[in-house]
């Protein structure tokens, strides 16, 4: 059997201080204009290094939700849903809306496959499908999500669409968390 590298996500702790800063802002904790407390100040509340501060603030700036005025500080902006990064968005989604918008992804990618996909794509499904069945049958919940979300990425990467199979990706990300 040939299976083919996939890969491998780390969260980072920079990143984990963007999201629950950004959890912040999109819960209403901090209005439009807020300015967030200073570098010290979130190293200490993080218990994180400057560095870990300056990359997650940075994110945050990249993606609209946080201005930095020289000398002012930095302040929470008017959020533009289309400069928020996508795994943000899925971040503070309903369950719901995730599902719907993976449904309908679902439905191109599944057509898509079906006209592109070659034996060794067919491969890789079936032996997710087989892995699913037998963690499923041993009650193994954790495996069988697994096992299901690499028969989904399978089908998705029988596309030969890389984009898609991008978003696709980023949408099994948020069930996985939820």
């Amino acid at each position: 059997m040939n299976f083919p590298f996939q890969a491998v996500k780390r969260k980072q702790i920079a990143d984990e201080v963007a999201e629950q800063l950004q959890r912040k802002i999109a819960a209403g904790e901090w209005n439009v204009g807020t300015k967030i407390p200073t570098e010290p100040e979130l190293m200490k509340l993080f218990g994180v290094g400057r560095s870990t501060v300056r990359e997650a603030v940075s994110v945050l700036v990249h993606a609209g939700l946080l201005e930095k005025k020289q000398g002012h500080g930095t302040f929470v902006c008017q959020p533009t849903t289309s400069q928020e990064p996508l795994d943000y968005r899925l971040s503070r989604a309903e369950i719901i809306e995730v599902y719907e918008v993976r449904s309908v992804l679902e439905l191109e990618i599944a057509r898509l496959a079906a006209l592109r996909r070659n034996d060794e794509d067919l491969h890789l499904m079936r032996a997710a499908l087989d892995r699913r069945a037998a963690t499923l049958a041993a009650g193994d919940l954790s495996g069988y999500l697994d096992a299901d979300i690499t028969f989904h990425l399978a089908v998705a990467g029988a596309t030969r669409n890389k984009v898609l199979t991008d978003v696709y990706g980023s949408f099994v990300e948020a069930i996985r968390k939820a």
